[in-house]
C-alpha cells in the first residue's frame, strides 16, 4: 500500500496550524501576551508556549515588552516581525504617483506623491516611487519586498498585459508584470485603479453586500462586487463603459462622442468652465465642486450626465446599489449621489440607491495598500509552512 502524505491529524500538521493561527493573530491584533493567545486560540497554557518558541527560534515573533499584570510579574508580550518583509504600494497618476510603504499588519507609512521624469517607462517609474516611498517613511529599500501597483489600464488577469491603457507613456503593454520582476527584483501586484478602489470601499463596507462603483476621473469604469470579489472579466477590460458612443453626438469629422468626451475629466472641466470662467484645470474643477461652488445648476447638469453614464451598467449589472468613487464623484459627495439618484429615478426604470464614497482620500493607493497587506501577511504565515521541514520543529523551550 502506498505511504500517505501529511494528513490533518499528524502532529506536524497540527503544530503547523496552531502556529498560523497564533501568527495571524498577532498579525492582525498586534502585540499579545501568552495568556491572551492562550484565550484566543483555545489552546493549553503549554502548547502555547510550545509555539511560541517555535515563532520566535524561526525569526516570525520577537518580545514586544511588558504588561502590567493584576497580580504576580509583569507579562511579555509578543508581536509578529513584520519588518522583515515590507512593501510599497502605489498608484500611476499621468504625471506622477502616490506611494506609500505598507507592512502585514495593515500599517501604512507616510504617503507621498512623486514627480515622474519625462523619460518614462515602467521600471524607471516605479523604482522611482519605491525610492520615494521609502525616504518618506525612513525605510531601508532592502527591506522591500513586493510591490502593488495601481495602473489607469485594464490588466489581462494571470498574464498581466495592459488593455484599454490611459496616461501611461513608456510604459510596455505586454508582460508587464514579468518585466518588472526581473527588472526591480520584487514581487510585483498589479489591477486597474478601479478595481483596487472597489476593493478598499468593499473593505470599508463588508457588512453591505454587493455593489457597483463607478469610477470618475481621467477615465470612466465600473467596478463590479459580487460575494466580495471584483469581477475583472475574461480580459481584465469588465466595466470600461468611457469607451462606448454618446447617444446622439459626434466630433467633426463624424468620429462618434463616447461618455468619456461627455462626463471624463475634460468634460467636467469643461463644464464647471462654462460657469466659473477662472477654471482651466481639472484640478480647480474639481476644487470647485468640492467647496460647493456650483450647487444648483451646474452640479444638476453633472448628475445628469453622471445618469447617463450609469444607464448602461445598470442594465447589464442590475447591481442593489452604486458608489460613485473616482476624483469626480468624490468631489460631488453626498449631493452629487442624490441628485444623480433623483434623475435616474424621474428618467429612467432604474430606482438604485446611488451613494458617496465610504473612501474620501486615496482609494486607489489605499486598496493597492490593502491588496499588499494580505499579500504580505499571507508571505509571512507562508514561512510557518516551512517549520516543519526543520530539525527541532517540536522542541519546547
Amino acid at each position: 500500500m502506498a505511504t500517505s502524505p501529511l494528513g490533518p491529524g499528524r502532529p506536524e500538521v497540527l503544530r503547523s496550524m496552531n502556529d498560523r493561527t497564533a501568527l495571524s493573530l498577532l498579525i492582525a491584533n498586534g502585540p499579545m501576551t501568552r495568556s491572551q493567545l492562550r484565550r484566543a486560540t483555545n489552546l493549553s497554557g503549554p502548547t502555547t508556549s510550545q509555539l511560541v518558541f517555535r515563532l520566535r527560534a524561526a525569526g516570525l515573533v520577537d518580545e514586544a515588552g511588558h504588561v502590567p499584570a493584576s497580580s504576580g510579574p509583569n507579562a511579555i508580550a509578543y508581536r509578529a516581525r513584520t519588518e522583515t518583509g515590507r512593501g510599497v504600494a502605489l498608484q500611476m497618476l499621468p504625471k506622477s504617483a502616490l506611494a506609500c510603504v505598507v507592512d502585514a499588519s495593515q500599517g501604512e507609512f507616510p504617503a507621498v506623491e512623486v514627480p515622474l521624469a519625462q523619460d518614462r517607462s515602467a521600471g524607471k517609474d516605479v523604482a522611482t516611487a519605491i525610492a520615494a516611498a521609502c525616504a518618506a517613511a525612513d525605510q531601508e529599500r532592502a527591506s522591500i519586498v513586493a510591490v502593488s501597483i495601481g495602473v489607469p489600464s485594464a490588466v489581462t488577469p494571470g498574464r498581466n498585459h495592459l488593455n484599454f491603457v490611459g496616461p501611461l507613456p513608456g510604459w510596455s503593454r505586454r508582460d508587464v508584470k514579468a518585466g518588472l520582476e526581473e527588472q526591480l527584483k520584487l514581487t510585483v501586484l498589479m489591477d486597474n485603479d478601479a478595481n483596487l478602489a472597489a476593493y478598499a470601499e468593499h473593505r470599508a463596507r463588508l457588512t453591505e453586500g454587493d455593489f457597483a462603483l463607478l469610477w470618475e476621473g481621467e477615465g470612466l469604469r465600473v467596478a463590479s462586487v459580487v460575494d466580495g470579489q471584483v469581477q475583472p472579466g475574461a480580459m481584465g477590460g469588465a466595466g470600461e463603459i468611457g469607451y462606448l458612443a454618446w447617444p446622439g453626438g459626434s466630433v467633426p469629422g463624424g468620429k462618434p462622442l463616447t461618455l468619456q468626451d461627455e462626463a471624463g475629466s475634460t468634460a467636467v472641466t469643461r463644464l464647471v468652465r462654462s460657469y466659473i470662467p477662472a477654471i482651466r484645470t481639472y484640478g480647480a474643477a474639481l476644487k470647485a465642486l468640492a467647496q460647493g461652488d456650483l450647487r444648483g445648476a451646474p452640479l444638476e447638469e453633472l448628475a445628469a450626465r453622471t445618469a447617463e453614464v450609469l444607464v448602461p451598467a445598470l442594465a447589464v449589472l442590475d447591481p442593489p446599489r452604486v458608489i460613485l468613487s473616482g476624483p469626480t464623484g468624490t468631489a460631488g459627495g453626498t449631493e452629487l449621489a442624490r441628485l444623480v439618484q433623483t434623475h435616474l429615478q424621474r428618467s429612467t426604470r432604474w430606482g438604485v440607491p446611488i451613494l458617496a464614497s465610504a473612501v474620501k482620500d486615496n482609494p486607489v493607493l489605499h486598496g493597492a495598500a490593502l491588496a499588499l497587506s494580505v499579500h504580505l501577511a499571507e508571505r509571512l504565515l507562508h514561512a510557518v509552512d516551512t517549520l516543519a521541514e526543520r530539525p527541532g520543529f517540536g522542541a519546547t523551550e
